[in-house]
């Protein structure tokens, strides 16, 4: 039984703060709440939990251009972050994991612009066989985190330039290329921008939620001291390049706010 639905929009680009307040939120909200996070990050490639770095990302490339490498702590492939690009994250409790909540609220927001979208398997959204949206999960032993992204208008030559897609991947989606394979939503509606989707996801959320929706002060939660202590995490290259023993002690860290 959902008793709060709050809101929180990041003021930052930095992957590593956002990452920060995203686990913050996931592990100190109250299990009757909901929460929908929406953030961006600038330039930024971020790889799943035990992802390999060097085989997924083109390391000296995005060194060379200034592209910050981050990791997260749900699984799923690595992705490029550039501001054409919507991030969300929904910390719900556990019980509501299977509802599908944060797809039905994207369908529901691509409709209002005319876009008729998909779910394809567990972990994509699509419109006309093409992907749009990637999501991955992760949960602690009360609240469940589905995140994932939105291409509103993102890069996509920047994409493949930071990107190591396998062509094993490729064949098996039944596609050619990574330009194949994905989409920007402004492809189908050129009046489509990051503001307007976001506008759309939040009217979406506070209809589903009715009487319950509240907002979430992103300057005060980012000054937690736990989310200072997971930035400062998270920006270390153990982490962020996933070496040994480093690792054990990091995910030490992340299990005290668990």
């Amino acid at each position: 039984m959902i008793s709060n639905a709050g809101i929180i929009e990041t003021t930052s680009k930095d992957p590593y703060l956002n990452l920060a307040v995203e686990r913050y939120l996931l592990t100190t909200s109250a299990p009757d709440t909901i929460i929908m996070y929406l953030w961006q990050n600038e330039n930024t490639v971020v790889i799943g939990l035990n992802q390999n770095a060097y085989s997924e990302c083109n390391l000296d490339v995005m060194k060379a251009d200034n592209v910050r490498l981050a990791r997260r702590t749900t699984g799923g492939g690595a992705v490029f972050h550039d501001l054409g690009n919507l991030n969300f994250s929904f910390i719900m409790p556990r019980s509501m994991k299977s509802e599908g909540i944060p797809v039905e609220l994207i369908m529901n927001s691509c409709r209002r612009f005319g876009i008729d979208a998909t779910i394809t398997g567990r972990n994509d959204i699509c419109v006309e066989g093409r992907k749009f949206s990637g999501n991955a999960f992760c949960q602690t032993k009360d609240m469940f985190l589905h995140h994932g992204t939105i291409l509103i208008d993102a890069d996509i030559d920047r994409m493949k330039k930071y990107l190591n897609v396998s062509k094993e991947k490729l064949a098996s989606k039944g596609v050619r290329s990574v330009s194949s394979r994905v989409i920007n939503l402004k492809e189908l509606r050129p009046d489509i921008s990051i503001e307007a989707f976001g506008t759309s996801l939040r009217e979406s959320f506070e209809e589903k939620f009715k009487g319950l929706t509240y907002r979430l002060d992103y300057e005060k939660i980012a000054k937690e001291a736990q989310v200072e202590a997971l930035r400062s995490l998270y920006t270390t290259e153990d982490w962020r390049l996933n070496k040994v023993p480093d690792r054990e002690e990091a995910e030490s860290i992340i299990t005290e706010w668990t």
